[in-house]
């Protein structure tokens, strides 16, 4: 459902501020009879959620067919408790064997859609690794794997984030060497880029783990509240963005400073959208259903 409507009403807004920038004829009737003579239906940073859907009920329908695959994949995860470097290289292998072969024969960059339903050729079976990754970490326990909060991960954080900076500057390296034309650049240049891309994710995400189970610890009202509302900006910062950079397209300021005042104004504005659509939705649900209010179930004895 917040796929379905951000698609269909966030994505038009915010693609409108686009659109501003070079049409002769302005009108919402124009912008619209060009949304609509598109080969597909534009869904913004939302476009992912299908995608997670559909992985989701793939591992659904996998736990039906083969109950038990759910310990085999935490049994993995345990082998790597206190070696994150076996992780990794498990990880980085694993992804190079589902990312190398489709990034060689779809190149890296081409997307297909149908309607709002896209995704890059060359990364299906890389976001599948990574989701049955993360469910076995989540299977397992997160507070006994490698990204328990006293772990090697977290203690060495700083490694990491070298590491991954290092990962993604030889990746962004070696993939300009296949500008402009992916097809047209020497093969070696195309594996090399290929190859490089596994590790600079894995160290990527290792790293935003790490550094967040490290610094994070201590709990703060202002953090609890952007992690409540961590779904609902994903889901409603894209037209903020968008509209302020158009906003400021006439103005002297310099890009740093606009690419600051974006990011803040539209944090604070996707933060505050959010935290009135879920007060929303909670007021539907508890008219509608007839359920007593927040605590009033939880916190009778059991």
């Amino acid at each position: 459902m917040p796929f379905v409507l951000a698609v269909t009403f966030l994505s038009p807004v915010a693609y409108y501020a686009s659109y501003l920038t070079t049409a002769t004829d302005t009108s919402p009737a124009a912008f619209w009879q060009h949304w609509r003579a598109l080969p597909m239906w534009p869904a913004g940073p939302q476009w992912f959620l299908w995608q997670l859907l559909l992985l989701s009920g793939l591992a659904a329908a996998l736990h039906e067919l083969v109950p038990s695959w759910p310990r085999a994949a935490s049994l993995i995860v345990a082998k790597c408790d206190d070696r994150p470097l076996l992780f990794f290289a498990g990880l980085t292998i694993l992804s190079a064997l589902a990312y190398v072969p489709l990034a060689m024969i779809f190149t890296p960059w081409e997307w297909t859609f149908f309607g709002p339903l896209s995704f890059q050729l060359s990364r299906p079976l890389h976001y599948l690794l990574y989701f049955s990754a993360g469910f076995a970490i989540g299977s397992y326990g997160c507070d006994r794997s490698i990204f328990r909060i006293d772990g090697p991960l977290a203690r060495h954080w700083p490694t990491w984030v070298a590491a991954a900076c290092a990962c993604f500057a030889l990746w962004g390296g070696l993939t300009s060497l296949t500008m402009p034309d992916w097809n047209a650049s020497p093969p070696a240049y195309r594996l090399a880029a290929a190859f490089a891309f596994p590790p600079a994710c894995a160290t990527g995400v290792i790293a935003f783990v790490a550094s967040s189970l490290a610094l994070l610890r201590r709990r703060s009202a202002l953090a609890d509240s952007l992690s409540t509302n961590a779904y609902g900006i994903y889901l409603t910062h894209y037209p903020f963005v968008l509209w302020l950079q158009y906003a400021l397209l006439g103005t002297r300021l310099n890009a740093v400073a606009k690419a600051a005042f974006v990011l803040i104004v539209a944090l604070a504005l996707s933060w505050a959208a959010s935290g009135f659509l879920a007060a929303g939705v909670r007021l539907l649900v508890h008219r509608h259903s007839g359920l007593p209010g927040k605590g009033a179930i939880s916190d009778q004895p059991r």
